[in-house]
């Protein structure tokens, strides 16, 4: 995970060379590595808008499944988009509203909200009423 905040600005020092707890600050832009790797805050970007891009996918998938009476098929994929977007949450927003933006100034809805009510409705459908309650209970937390 990168470090949010903490580094940022490039006013000290030219840049720390201590990777002791696999982060790393050079010239403004902080790099994390594992195994090795080194990644930047771009590349962290771009893959949470890619996970970003697969929740709504998998959230279109089950609403499709659901639609023909695959209840159970369009739960499987409902839990797929969730923990997609729970990967996306890990970027820190700009401001308090449910609007983000990504760095180019396009907005970013969070819909783990709306995922969840569908997720809600379509486990309601499978009589999985446990399920159904969890799922809505999360959506009006988030809302």
């Amino acid at each position: 995970r990168i470090k949010s905040n903490e580094g940022r600005g490039g006013g000290g020092g030219g840049g720390s060379q201590s990777e002791e707890n696999g982060f790393a600050h050079n010239d403004n832009i902080i790099v994390a590595t594992t195994n090795g790797i080194k990644t930047t805050e771009e590349d962290v970007e771009t893959q949470m808008a890619n996970d970003y891009d697969e929740a709504i996918y998998y959230n279109n998938l089950a609403m499709v499944h659901q639609s023909a009476g695959k209840i159970h098929v369009a739960l499987h994929y409902y839990s797929y988009a969730i923990s997609y977007m729970e990967n996306v949450q890990q970027l820190p927003p700009n401001n308090n509203d449910d609007n983000y933006f990504w760095s180019d100034g396009v907005p970013r809805p969070n819909v783990t909200a709306d995922i969840l009510n569908n997720a809600s409705l379509c486990a309601f459908q499978a009589h999985d009423y446990k399920r159904a309650y969890e799922c809505m209970v999360h959506c009006v937390t988030l809302s």
